[in-house]
């Protein structure tokens, strides 16, 4: 089955190098497989990326790099073009679509040795299926900062209690997803939605496995042994802020009334530092109220609308959690996947005695 990976890049110059070699393309020692394909998708950049994109299509076996232009920021489209741009490489090849595998990269990740045949592997002859492979850890970051991994593992603790079974988790990774090509074109593809006040809804691929379960009965399936490590920037340039989100991709709105709550800058290790400073309070309470909301509370509201059922429940304040978010029909959440997500990412800010109450 041959493989194309998908990789959007907005002024990535400095990092979609060492992206696409980790994959097998440009200048690498590990050459990727006859039938492993990229397509690189320049969004508008301005900082060199485009020539850093053909220098790797220089480097690499003939006709195994496609670079890809599409205009339209944001993160929908370069996903959305690029995915769709792997119909042409089928042709080309003379493979039909649902026999190509389409797996999603970010320009910022390195992709440990493997990545592609542990996808190939898992998805077997499966079809209806979104593929997951699994996020590493950074261990040279870990080691810079071990007040912050400490600090995210005292936090996370709330997993124990409030996570639910792999199959039922709706939340997954744009950078490590994947599907055939033949289910995407089926399934009408990403798409942009937006919230009441505007802002636009990201977590563009969660969205797309949203719209799938409840339109399509589509599950997600993990892999492990695929293994990815995303860049620490965004860490780096405001910890405090991935911190509460947990690497979340909050709306544009949310992010700029943190930002004027929360206007000075934090290094990581200040920010890791002083569990006493408010702003580390509220942080810790962020990204426990986004832990509840997103890997218990939206998987409920899905599962009720598909089949008015819930599962087992995590002890303390769960019948007042359920009360905060409306009752969805399943072609209602179908036709926008957003309202779930923002039910339930609104609910932390018009009730947030009750998530600190359940924290």
């Amino acid at each position: 089955m041959p493989v194309a990976f998908v990789m959007p890049c907005f002024n990535e110059a400095a990092m979609v190098e060492a992206a696409a070699a980790s994959l097998g393309f440009g200048r690498t020692r590990s050459p990727a497989a006859p039938d492993v394909y990229l397509v690189l998708v320049n969004n508008g950049s301005t900082d060199g990326t485009l020539d850093v994109m053909q220098r790797i299509a220089s480097a690499s076996r003939p006709g195994s790099v496609s670079i890809v232009d599409e205009p339209e920021r944001g993160f929908v489209p370069p996903r959305r073009s690029g995915a769709l741009f792997v119909s042409q490489l089928a042709a080309r090849v003379g493979q039909p679509p649902d026999r190509w595998l389409v797996l999603q990269a970010d320009a910022d990740t390195q992709y440990l040795p493997g990545y592609a045949q542990w996808m190939q592997q898992f998805l077997g002859s499966r079809r209806g299926v979104l593929l997951e492979g699994a996020v590493k850890r950074d261990a040279t970051f870990d080691a810079a900062f071990p007040t912050y991994r400490t600090l995210e593992r005292q936090v996370d603790a709330v997993f124990a209690v409030v996570s639910v079974a792999d199959e039922e988790d709706v939340v997954v990774d744009d950078k490590t997803c994947g599907y055939v090509l033949a289910d995407y074109l089926g399934w009408g593809g990403h798409f942009r939605e937006f919230e009441a006040g505007g802002s636009e809804v990201y977590a563009e691929t969660t969205r797309l496995l949203l719209r799938v379960r409840l339109a399509h009965g589509v599950t997600k399936m993990r892999v492990n042994p695929a293994q990815a490590i995303p860049s620490r920037r965004r860490i780096l340039e405001d910890p405090a802020l991935h911190f509460a989100t947990a690497g979340f991709p909050r709306e544009a709105g949310w992010l700029r009334r943190w930002r004027e709550r929360h206007p000075k800058y934090r290094t990581v290790v200040e920010f890791a530092s002083d569990s006493d400073d408010p702003e580390v309070i509220e942080a810790c309470f962020y990204r426990r109220a986004h832990d509840i909301a997103l890997f218990w509370l939206l998987p409920w509201l899905v599962k009720r609308a598909i089949d008015g059922t819930s599962f087992s429940t995590p002890q303390g304040h769960t019948a007042e959690l359920l009360s905060l978010v409306p009752e969805f029909g399943l072609d209602e959440l179908a036709a926008s996947p957003a309202l779930a997500i923002m039910a339930v990412l609104n609910a932390i800010e018009g009730h947030p005695d009750v998530f600190r109450a359940a924290n």
